[in-house]
Formats: C-alpha cells, sequence, structure tokens
C-alpha cells in the first residue's frame, strides 16, 4: 500500500485557529481585513469573526461553539445578501447592518 502526503488544516481549539489573526502587526492585520471584506471573502471574514470572539468578545477563549456557530451563520447570510444588494462591506450604508 502506497502512502500519500496529504495535508489537512489544523482544527484545533479557539486559541489555535485565532492566531492566523492575532499574530499579526496591526497594520498587516487591517490590510487582510480589509482584502477580505473587499473581495467578500466569506472563510477568511469567518475566521477573523472567530478570531474577535475569541480575543475581544465577553467570553474570551471560552465562547461556546453554538455561540461560535451562530457568529458564522450570521457572517455568511450577511455575506449573502451584501452580494444579492451589491453592498460594500468596507463602506456600508447606516442601516445595512439590519
Amino acid at each position: 500500500m502506497e502512502m500519500g502526503t496529504t495535508l489537512e488544516l489544523f482544527r484545533g481549539d479557539l486559541l489555535a485557529l485565532s492566531r492566523e489573526w492575532t499574530s499579526l502587526h496591526d497594520d498587516e492585520l487591517r490590510r487582510r481585513a480589509v482584502q477580505a471584506a473587499g473581495e467578500k471573502n466569506a472563510a477568511a471574514l469567518v475566521s477573523l469573526t472567530t478570531a474577535y470572539l475569541s480575543h475581544a468578545g465577553g467570553s474570551g477563549v471560552l465562547t461556546r461553539p453554538h455561540t461560535i456557530a451562530a457568529y458564522k451563520r450570521g457572517v455568511r447570510q450577511f455575506l449573502a445578501w451584501a452580494e444579492g444588494q451589491a453592498v460594500s462591506l468596507l463602506r456600508p450604508g447606516g442601516h445595512d447592518g439590519q
């Protein structure tokens, strides 16, 4: 049997998942966040939101998986709506979040 080499994304704890963003210098963090918003990159925006919850949210790394799943769903739903309405994530209107 031949062994193949396959890379898989590490799916560790919340702290490990957020390091992609929290280890960045502020300028690079902003650049990547702006790029993700401009491209409406769902995976990057979900990752950024998760990192924010784990570091700036009230519960930090103890944020419950159900809460994280709800935020992920919310990001994806908002992106789908924003795509259909041609809403810019970088310059949203005052009522676009509703």
